[in-house]
């Protein structure tokens, strides 16, 4: 069975239901009320005629009044049409989008923690050792926390460094040691190999160790990055958005398969981002992405389940994910052709692999809407 659309008025889904009969389809109907309104729903029950039925509703809805449609007397809709106890009503109780909301308390409790944190480490220590040092928060979520950050630290505390006035003022041998010290103490990603023949070498002969945490036993970091965020903008712009797009498919699909969904695009993305920049991200956009991406493959693949997000917000989002792709390329090949070091900041590596991902997951039968 699957929900095709839905008509405004009781008599216009009992004229199309009658409409599709005389066709050979049996559909049945369930009132829906969302946000105070009133809509009718319409489900066909055989789904190989799923595709017919629509076509006849997108007609019915342009001209109601066709003579195509007056195969059936208009006789008024009887009470009994309406009774629960019959098999022509299918009541649906609605559901709560209670994962978006904890999803969204759990990252904004997290933010403030984090904040916190990084604000008495400021105060208490400088602002280099934030370059060297996770607030407590940060090393029990962060996808790694490399054993070379220690050496970074011993550096720091040695020289008396608290901020970037103190690093200025360092001997030029010093500053030598530091910057080399900052670029072979862990894994950077792979990336930098390609920009930086020295890091490559370093990382070669070391034999930096790669997801540490995670071989020791530390699975759910494959995860938790994707609940902290670096600034109020950057914990607003994500909220929202995973408001609009977890609630729109936990509602369709429950708890448990949204839950699935938003864990395999945020594990796939977290585990692109390490493998080619290095430990440091946050954020949830691979997982906003790929929700964003599954909603689209979903509406492409079966538009009858109703997935109703306005196709402008998903061409936004993906002109946005876009430039800022484009963008990442043109500071690599700068970096590449002129051996600078200019940081782009933002996990695109997440956006790409989260919207791969979810793609892939909305093309399959687990997540049709039941």
């Amino acid at each position: 069975m699957r929900l095709i659309g839905s008509l405004k008025t009781q008599q216009e889904a009992f004229n199309f239901q009658k409409f599709c009969q005389s066709k050979g389809i049996e559909l049945l109907v369930d009132q829906s009320n969302q946000a105070g309104e009133s809509t009718i729903q319409l489900w066909v029950v055989n789904e190989d005629e799923t595709v017919k039925a629509v076509q006849f509703l997108e007609a019915y809805k342009k001209n109601p009044s066709h003579p195509e449609f007056y195969v059936i007397s208009k006789e008024p809709l009887e009470q009994e049409d309406l009774d629960t106890s019959t098999p022509q009503v299918v009541a649906k109780a609605p559901r709560l989008p209670i994962l978006t909301w904890g999803w969204i308390f759990l990252s904004v409790i997290l933010f403030f923690i984090q904040m916190g944190q990084t604000s008495l480490m400021i105060k208490d220590q400088g602002s280099v050792m934030m370059e060297v040092e996770l607030t407590p928060i940060e090393q029990k979520l962060f996808f790694d926390v490399p054993q070379g950050f220690t050496e970074l630290k011993t550096f720091v505390e040695t020289h008396q460094l608290k901020t970037h006035e103190d690093l200025e003022k360092m001997s030029e041998e010093d500053k030598k040691s530091w910057d080399e010290l900052r670029r072979t103490a862990y894994f950077h990603g792979f990336l930098d190999m390609i920009e930086d023949p020295e890091y490559k070498k370093s990382y070669q002969d070391k034999k930096m160790p790669i997801f540490q945490k995670i071989k020791e036993g530390q699975v759910y970091r494959l995860m938790t990055p994707v609940f902290l965020h670096g600034s109020l903008l950057h914990i607003l712009f994500n909220m929202i958005w995973l408001f609009l797009l977890m609630k729109l498919i936990e509602m369709k699909l429950g708890v448990f398969k949204t839950l699935i969904l938003a864990i395999v695009c945020g594990v796939v993305s977290n585990v692109a981002q390490y493998i080619l920049t290095g430990p440091f991200f946050i954020g949830a956009s691979g997982i906003i992405i790929g929700l964003a991406a599954f909603i689209w493959m979903r509406q492409k693949r079966a538009p009858w389940e109703g997935y109703a997000l306005s196709r402008s917000l998903l061409f936004f989002l993906m002109i946005y994910v876009l430039a800022l792709v484009v963008l990442s390329i043109g500071v690599f090949v700068f970096n590449l052709t002129s051996h600078k070091d200019l940081s782009f900041g933002v996990a695109n590596a997440a956006h790409v692999f989260g919207g791969l991902t979810g793609l892939v997951l909305g093309s399959l039968k687990f997540f049709r809407r039941a």
